[in-house]
């Protein structure tokens, strides 16, 4: 979820600035080139430090692991291929979207339970200083998002080009930082199995959270 604030701060961003159709086209085309970019260069990137640091490939992987989250993503993706061809995205749709994303996360805790996964407690001064930090960094994450989407609005301008263009291409690859140094640093540990499921959650959160949440807000308040 933290490493695609990005994303949903950045689509937020774009629905407030340009409103309607052209809102969320940007803020889509962010999560389309998002995903692209998860898929592809991610695991690419994972494979060279791979290599570079173990000199070998990537670790044998949880293929359960890939085929759960991968048919959440697909699933994920048909729906919202679907309410894009309805032709109409508003409060209900959304909610879904939101919903479907707790589902993800139910089928997260069953998982952790079923292997007997235990969380450590913390000490409170430990959690005060992690949410202290927490609160920094989402407000620096937010500031930066939004000078990204003030910038893309200004190139589209400048070079008369469609910011849903923009969005695939610049604010996507922007976004995906946070995904590229928490995978790699997977990868660098060779726990493949983390960084895998940090690109695929990752997608999922951007459809159903980051797309679905700002829509959600946005319908509520303008009818």
């Amino acid at each position: 979820i933290s490493s695609s604030l990005p994303e949903l701060f950045t689509a937020a961003f774009f629905l407030l600035a340009l409103e309607e159709v052209e809102g969320f086209l940007s803020g889509l085309s962010t999560m389309a080139g998002s995903a692209i970019y998860n898929a592809l260069v991610i695991p690419g990137l994972m494979g060279i430090v791979s290599l570079w640091k173990l000199k070998k490939g990537l670790p044998e992987h949880d293929r359960g692991l890939v085929w759960r989250d991968g048919l959440w993503l697909i699933g994920c993706q048909l729906v919202v291929l679907f309410f894009i061809r309805s032709g109409h995205i508003g409060w209900m749709e959304s909610g879904t979207l939101l919903l479907l994303y707790g589902g993800y996360i139910a089928s997260l805790n069953r998982a952790r339970k079923a292997h007997s996964i235990t969380v450590r407690a913390l000490p409170r001064a430990t959690k005060q200083k992690a949410y202290r930090n927490l609160a920094i960094n989402v407000t620096l994450v937010g500031a930066a998002c939004f000078v990204l989407v003030e910038c893309c609005v200004a190139l589209g301008e400048q070079l008369g080009w469609s910011l849903a263009i923009l969005g695939l291409l610049v604010a996507a690859s922007a976004t995906s930082v946070p995904d590229t140094l928490l995978s790699l640093r997977d990868a660098w540990r060779g726990q493949p199995d983390d960084g895998i499921s940090n690109a695929l959650g990752s997608n999922i959160f951007d459809l159903c959270v980051a797309l679905g949440l700002p829509v959600l807000i946005y319908s509520l308040t303008h009818s």
